[in-house]
């Protein structure tokens, strides 16, 4: 099921779209898992709720996901993610990049040789991690302003330092 708040005609500049899922997922382990499984189906359902915004000075994108195992209502995963790109000109933008996560949903760790109670402390110490990253670019566009396409070589070129 999808909602979308704003109507479609302003889809391009503005929405805000939330989705709800509810079904199964089938998995085959490589390995055998923490939980001594080659392969299963597990009932989920979830959520993801994002805004997006088109605007002259720039764009700006939040997203919120989530998702729960049926079975064991304790195995989830959720997270938000934020992005903003910033116009300085016609050149020259500003990105800002961050997000957070939990998983709690650690069904295809491999079990390999571990005994019964290093998979319990190494279960405990995963199921208090958060995941948070930040990111900042400044982006350059040159060639002229006409062409749709000025240099794909240049398409994918990325520079980071952290």
């Amino acid at each position: 099921v999808e909602w979308d708040l704003f109507p479609y005609d302003e889809f391009q500049r503005r929405r805000l779209t939330v989705l709800y899922t509810a079904g199964a997922r089938a998995s085959r382990y490589a390995d055998r898992t923490w939980y001594g499984k080659d392969a299963e189906t597990r009932p989920l359902h979830s959520l993801d709720a994002t805004f997006n915004t088109r605007q002259l000075w720039g764009d700006v994108r939040l997203s919120v996901q989530g998702e729960q195992d049926l079975g064991e209502l304790d195995s989830y995963r959720a997270g938000v993610n934020g992005r903003a790109d910033l116009n300085f000109g016609r050149h020259v933008s500003l990105s800002l990049e961050g997000g957070a996560s939990r998983d709690r949903s650690q069904r295809s760790q491999p079990r390999g040789i571990l005994s019964d109670d290093q998979i319990l402390r190494l279960q405990a110490i995963q199921f208090r991690e958060y995941r948070v990253f930040a990111q900042v670019g400044l982006t350059y566009r040159f060639g002229a302003i006409y062409n749709a396409i000025v240099n794909p070589r240049f398409e994918s070129l990325q520079l980071s330092a952290f």
